[in-house]
């Protein structure tokens, strides 16, 4: 039988008089009653009592209810003794409508029937409690046996939620949900921790709606957030990040503090009690989650928020145009960093970078340009080392201005000062003096992102060529130490985000190495790589080719000990890879327990606890790379590649979530019809809630 708007049921009848069965409408709940002729008004609504139509969405209703009032009132009178206070509620609006729309007048023991009725709908739906509280009565109802009374604490649950949220009720289905899977959606924030909190976070997919349900629960089994949401992120075991619109901090006091709409690429960083977040446009929000009085904000410079441990402050970047820059760099430890942070106000025009260095402290390495008539550019570099707390100059470099790229700059702290320029131009400048020598450097191509002295004095580099050539690799630029050992032969160079390692590691004899560093090949390759503790270094070793078209055949990847440069393990890997628009790549797990492996389309995956091969090989395509999501967990780094993870003694595909019947591979068959839940806007409830709507079962989508 069709459904409507009961409201809509007296207009439909004085429209058509006795033309069938009543149709669907689709008028909006809560328009004024359509109008009427003269006649109708003094035959038939000059009794009917006043009633402003209670909006109960679209119920069925039976077909005697719809043609009479008499059988429309008597019927609202039984559903209301039965507690169904929904379903009466939608006869009630029917049997008013029925006695506005008549043609005749409508007996007045019926009139006042009705009228008797209205005020006990009117009364018996009203909702003073929030939703979640007749759920509670309707739960003790249950269990007493009172299935009336139960039956009417579900339906006050459904208008209480309704009228709270503004929001339609509807029935989704939960489908459980990798919480890695969830993390590869390339929109979502990206949340830096420091420390991993001991707490349990588990995702449920809301079929068909493209939401999810997420359930955080503490180490004693407390549950701390239970909610619709785009994602949630756990910073401690109280503390926690809920995405949807907006981003809000919520805490297990109960808390909520809202700190900023959700947009994509946005990041966030954990160090310590320190939580860094954009804010908002103009903003850059330092929140302190033990000492609230410490929190503060400072005015943005720019975009792609980034912030790092630096030794025993915290330094906050952003991007300006003229790259990176420092915006807040505070102590760790101080309780008035709002008063006391580090700002760029003496510098702004200048890039900053910041560092900590023995005896020294807090230094800050400051790029800014000076007029230069000598130049052909008619300026030059100054580059300037200055201690942090004292604003004293320790250290000055000046550079020629070249038209393809700026000097780069790091801060050692057995060396001093170091800036790479164009071509091989090294400078070093010793802190707390005006000494400055260049140092025989290989020739660098391209703008240097990334500089880097790794603890045995070589300067590493980083650089992009044409704006569009990256390496995986560092490159070996320059020994600050005099020795000139970057012209040695199998030097290499390996920073993971957190630390660097320069060495020399021979591949087996009959191979070569095999990566980006030095074009070797055409397109996103990478050999070489440092485990995040720095302690183990893994590379890609090939039979040599004779000609540049002939595909790489002997493949094998060799674990190395960064300390004793000794080769750990070697694993063989079966076929071949072609030199041009190749894929390549080796990448250790966070807790460098695994090293996966690309190539010719297929991942391998290893445990360096004992050498074994983990599985079989796992057939991937359109993979660039290997991205680890967790410590167990691994893709291809956006959305459209599968999600493995370590399931008993192997990597397996995870399975995706259900997907919504107007999306592409969407299958009912896909989705547990069982576990269906009632959604208000983001308020999910439980099922009885929504006893009264209408069921809508999934829908196969066509295959593509």
């Amino acid at each position: 039988m069709k459904r409507l708007p009961t409201w809509a049921v007296g207009w439909l009848i004085m429209a058509c008089g006795s033309c069938g069965p009543v149709g669907e409408s689709a008028a909006p709940p809560g328009a004024a009653s359509p109008p009427r002729s003269a006649p109708d008004q003094l035959a038939g609504t000059a009794k009917c009592p006043e009633w402003t139509p209670i909006d109960v969405g679209q119920v069925e209703l039976e077909s005697s209810a719809q043609t009479s009032v008499a059988q429309a009132t008597t019927r609202a009178e039984q559903l209301l003794k039965r507690g169904e206070l929904v379903a009466a509620t939608a006869h009630a609006n029917a049997a008013r409508n029925l006695c506005l729309a008549a043609t005749k007048p409508v007996p007045a023991q019926v009139v006042d029937q009705l009228g008797q009725v209205l005020e006990r709908v009117k009364e018996a739906t009203q909702t003073p409690k929030p939703g979640k509280a007749y759920v509670a009565d309707a739960r003790a109802a249950q269990a007493d046996g009172r299935a009336s009374e139960a039956r009417a604490a579900w339906d006050r649950a459904l208008l209480a939620y309704w009228r709270a949220t503004k929001q339609p009720p509807r029935r989704v289905t939960l489908v459980p949900t990798p919480v890695a899977g969830v993390s590869r959606n390339t929109c979502m924030l990206d949340v830096h921790l420091d420390r991993r909190p001991a707490v349990k976070l588990e995702v449920e997919q809301l079929w068909g709606t493209g939401q999810r349900r997420w359930r955080l629960t503490g180490r004693d089994g407390t549950q701390l957030f239970e909610g619709v949401a785009d994602r949630v992120f756990p910073l401690t075991e109280d503390a926690w990040l809920v995405v949807a619109d907006h981003v809000d901090l919520m805490r297990s006091s109960g808390e909520t503090q809202r700190l900023q709409e959700h947009a994509c690429g946005d990041a966030f960083y954990l160090i310590d009690d320190w939580l860094i977040a954009r804010g908002d446009a103009s903003n850059v929000q330092i929140l302190n989650l033990v000492h609230r009085d410490w929190s503060f904000t400072k005015p943005a410079v720019g975009t792609d928020l980034q912030a790092t441990r630096v030794g025993s402050y915290v330094e906050v970047r952003q991007r300006t145009d003229d790259g990176m820059r420092s915006q807040v760099i505070f102590r760790l430890d101080i309780d008035d960093p709002g008063k006391t942070a580090w700002t760029p106000e003496k510098y702004p025009y200048g890039e900053v970078r910041f560092f900590v260095v023995p005896r020294w402290g807090g230094v800050l390495a400051v790029r800014t340009s000076a007029p230069d008539k000598q130049q052909p550019l008619g300026f030059s570099w100054k580059i300037a080392a200055i201690q942090l707390d004292t604003g004293k100059q320790l250290a000055q470099v000046s550079m020629p201005a070249d038209a393809e790229s700026v000097p780069a700059m790091t801060v050692s702290k057995r060396y001093g000062l170091a800036v790479v320029g164009s071509g091989n131009d090294v400078r070093v400048a010793t802190l707390g003096s005006r000494s400055v020598r260049k140092v025989s450097a290989s020739n660098v191509m391209g703008q240097v992102e990334d500089i880097e002295v790794t603890p045995d004095g070589i300067l590493c580099t980083d650089q992009v060529v044409m704006r569009r050539y990256y390496s995986c690799n560092m490159s070996v630029t320059a020994d600050l130490s005099g020795a000139s050992r970057q012209r040695g032969a199998n030097r290499f160079c390996l920073q993971n985000g957190r630390s660097s390692w320069s060495g020399v590691i021979a591949p087996e004899r009959g191979r070569e190495h095999l990566g980006s560093e030095g074009g070797t090949v055409m397109f996103s390759m990478c050999g070489q790589r440092l485990s995040p503790d720095g302690r183990s270094a893994a590379f890609v070793e090939v039979k040599p080719r004779k000609g540049g078209d002939e595909p790489y055949t002997g493949v094998q990847v060799a674990v190395f000990d960064t300390r004793s440069r000794k080769r750990r393990w070697r694993f063989e890997l079966e076929g071949k890879i072609e030199p041009s628009y190749a894929y390549l790549d080796v990448s250790f797990s966070p807790d460098g327990a695994y090293l996966a492996v690309l190539y010719e389309r297929r991942v391998d995956v290893f445990r360096l606890s004992d050498g074994a091969r983990v599985g079989t090989r796992l057939r991937v395509d359109d993979w660039i790379g290997v991205i680890w999501i967790d410590a167990t967990t691994f893709s291809g780094g956006n959305e459209k590649t599968p999600t493995y993870a370590l399931q008993g003694e192997s990597f397996s595909a995870l399975p995706e979530a259900a997907a919504s019947s107007d999306e592409p591979g969407g299958s009912a068959a896909a989705v547990d019809l069982e576990h269906v839940r009632c959604l208000f806007g983001t308020e999910l409830t439980p099922a009885e809630v929504c006893s009264s709507v209408p069921p809508q079962r999934p829908q196969s989508s066509p295959q593509r």
